[in-house]
């Protein structure tokens, strides 16, 4: 039984059975993204956010979008670091979470108001995938891997609503999740809702460090799913 959710992530992405972690719309077909690769970029962006922002133990990031592939590479950036992510519907709570920086899906001109350092998919995402690539060295992924394993469960892993939730905590939601859904190998789960909420993020972290399942993210644009998926 894995005490965090960084040690759960990290033994999934290393002893998995399926041929991609996640699996998303590209407008034609559906694309999927093996675990070394989301392993690798979500590292990337840790350290990167570490070099660039400052990123470390206690910091808060927030994070401005709908459930999406980039999601749950920034977010498990974040925990390995040993820093809170709060998931932000209001742009007007901002001001009370005091994030070291923000990434969003919405033009940084939104965020004007703010003095905030922000990161938006069309602009510095890539960006800050590609510096990490720079500092990616097999001597600091492992580093990376080491420190997350070392987090204690009782570090807090995500603000929701005002409320604090621990990595213990979060866990424990998955491994409740994880018995209430007979998941088979070479299964792909659909998360028909893009809102990052606990309960669909429960599900995708539950899939990645499962092993064996695969996770879909909504396709709006046409509403079409093949039949073996599995809708949550």
């Amino acid at each position: 039984m894995s005490l965090t959710i960084n040690e759960h992530l990290i033994t999934g992405a290393e002893f998995h059975d399926r041929d991609g972690v996640f699996v998303q719309w590209n407008g034609a077909n559906w694309d999927k993204t093996p675990d070394w690769r989301a392993d690798r970029h979500s590292i990337r962006l840790a350290l990167a956010l570490q070099e660039r922002f400052g990123v470390g133990l206690g910091d808060v990031v927030a994070i401005h979008m709908r459930l999406c592939l980039e999601w749950p590479l920034i977010e498990r950036a974040v925990w390995g670091l040993g820093a809170t992510s709060v998931p932000v519907r209001d742009l007007s709570l901002l001001e009370h979470c005091s994030p070291v920086v923000a990434f969003s899906d919405c033009e940084s001109s939104s965020f004007s108001q703010f003095n905030l350092k922000v990161v938006t998919l069309k602009q510095g995402y890539l960006e800050l995938l590609d510096h990490g690539g720079v500092l990616d060295t097999p001597e600091r992924a492992t580093q990376f891997r080491k420190q997350a394993r070392q987090m204690a469960p009782e570090v807090v892993a995500s603000i929701e609503d005002g409320l604090e939730y621990s990595h213990r905590y979060w866990m424990s939601a998955i491994e409740q999740f994880s018995s209430k859904h007979n998941c088979k190998s070479g299964q792909t789960n659909l998360l028909t809702s893009r809102v990052p909420n606990m309960t669909s993020r429960v599900a995708l972290y539950a899939a990645w460090g499962g092993g064996i399942v695969r996770t879909a993210f909504s396709n709006e644009s046409t509403g079409s799913y093949p039949e073996s998926f599995v809708i949550l």
